[in-house]
């Protein structure tokens, strides 16, 4: 599939100047500035020292939808560009946040209700310039340390996009080729997720989109799938996921893919509580 990430040597950085021959010329008798010319001879590949290649850390990649948090983070960036001070950009509408948007409001003649709209969020992002507000994001991770995060495009996003995982085999930057290995899962969305989503269809997990669907609906911009392709190496991993990280996948994790739900099992409560409470374990895919 195009969207599917294919590896990339580094570019040359040509020659160098500590790589090249020096032809001196003789000084003339009037004085004159002594020539130093640079010649492009051939080299010799075989008389170089060679070093053996060092597999790289495999990154993690997650392609997934941009959260309520996510939005908010954006909109308190670009109105604080505007110049109209929305505080700190963490991702929490708080009064000093709803102050700039009265403030948007009212300098774009907008009724100044202060809230934080689907319409807002669209003004704002055309008065900054910045075109449509994406709906997805793309996240980057090595050795469990955030490398980049970036937007994406998710068409049709009323529609689930499914759990998918990929796992890259024979990765070679040399010629370009990767084997992709991919397993889809069921994709278990409450109604309250599913709204919280803006997922409005509610088809049973039978009717989960394919892979190929999946791919088929993803925009990612030509410099983000660059600098995807000169990180990737040899046991990468892609999870496309519609509910996206959870609050414990802070600093210092990796991102995890549930590969199957398992019924809520009790546990007793403390000693001498004849009660039970329910806990949930679940299959998990961890690639090292």
């Amino acid at each position: 599939h195009p969207l599917l990430f294919r590896p990339k040597a580094a570019e040359s950085a040509g020659q160098l100047l500590s790589d090249a021959t020096l032809r001196p010329s003789m000084p003339e008798a009037d004085g004159k500035t002594v020539e130093v010319a640079m010649t492009d001879t051939a080299v010799d590949v075989a008389a170089l020292p060679t070093v053996e290649a060092v597999p790289s850390d495999p990154i993690r990649i997650l392609i997934t939808r941009r959260g309520a948090r996510d939005a908010v983070l954006d909109l308190q960036t670009l109105l604080t560009g505007l110049g109209y001070d929305a505080g700190t950009p963490d991702g929490v509408a708080g009064s000093q946040t709803h102050g700039a948007i009265r403030a948007f409001q009212a300098a774009e003649g907008l009724a100044e209700d202060g809230m934080l709209t689907p319409e807002l969020v669209a003004a704002v992002y055309a008065r900054a310039g910045r075109g449509t507000p994406p709906n997805g994001r793309i996240l980057v991770r090595q050795k469990f340390k955030p490398v980049f995060e970036a937007p994406v495009t998710i068409r049709e996003p009323a529609r689930a996009l499914g759990t998918h995982f990929l796992l890259a085999r024979n990765v070679d930057a040399a010629t370009g080729s990767v084997d992709w290995f991919a397993a889809a899962m069921a994709n278990h969305l409450s109604d309250a997720t599913k709204q919280r989503l803006g997922i409005a269809d509610t088809a049973g997990e039978a009717d989960t989109p394919s892979l190929q669907q999946a791919l088929d609906r993803i925009e990612i911009a030509d410099e983000v799938k660059e600098r995807v392709s000169r990180l990737l190496s040899e046991g990468a991993s892609l999870t496309i996921a519609d509910a996206g990280v959870e609050a414990e996948t802070g600093l210092g994790t990796d991102f995890i893919t549930i590969t199957r739900k398992t019924p809520k099992a009790d546990i007793p409560m403390a000693q001498g509580d004849n009660r039970t409470r329910k806990t949930k374990t679940s299959a998990v895919v961890i690639v090292n």
